[in-house]
């Protein structure tokens, strides 16, 4: 799939999608694919909105992108990974031709939280999953520990 970032001048636009409850994605799936043609870049899949089970976001962005031939952006909180099972996560989303992915760190500000120092263990976190993302990907989005953004410095 086309890397969505790689235009500065385009505004993306996606269009969100919740997976379906259960194991049959078709009816969801031929639904999305009536609008395909219509102009915007992507599609953006929630992985377990609001803490309710669905269909595993990384297998059904892989559907969406193999059923409507465009590209689909995989988001989930890690709430539910370690960093063994985020790192597992990308790679394997990086083999089914996963470009873009948005992980957002829920779980791993709560272990921060519970450190002896929270900050050092935030940032050694962040830096982590930074040079991690730019071995697969095209690029990053870094939010800062306890939303700190005077320690982005550290990071880089």
């Amino acid at each position: 799939m086309q890397n969505l970032f790689s235009s500065h001048d385009e505004f993306i636009i996606t269009i969100e999608v919740v997976p379906p409850e259960g194991n049959d994605p078709e009816q969801l799936l031929k639904k999305l694919a009536l609008f395909a043609d219509l102009p915007f870049h992507a599609f953006s899949v929630a992985s377990n909105p609001v803490a309710k089970p669905k269909m595993s976001a990384m297998v059904f962005t892989h559907l969406i992108q193999e059923v409507t031939k465009k590209p689909a952006i995989l988001h989930f909180t890690i709430r539910d990974h370690n960093r063994l099972g985020l790192q597992s996560e990308l790679w394997g989303a990086k083999a089914l031709g996963i470009n873009t992915v948005i992980a957002v760190p829920a779980r791993l500000r709560q272990e921060m939280e519970n450190t002896k120092d929270p900050m050092k263990a935030g940032i050694e976190q962040a830096k982590q999953m930074l040079e991690f993302g730019k071995s697969l990907f095209a690029g990053a989005c870094i939010m800062p520990p306890f939303d700190r953004f005077d320690i982005l410095p550290d990071i880089f």
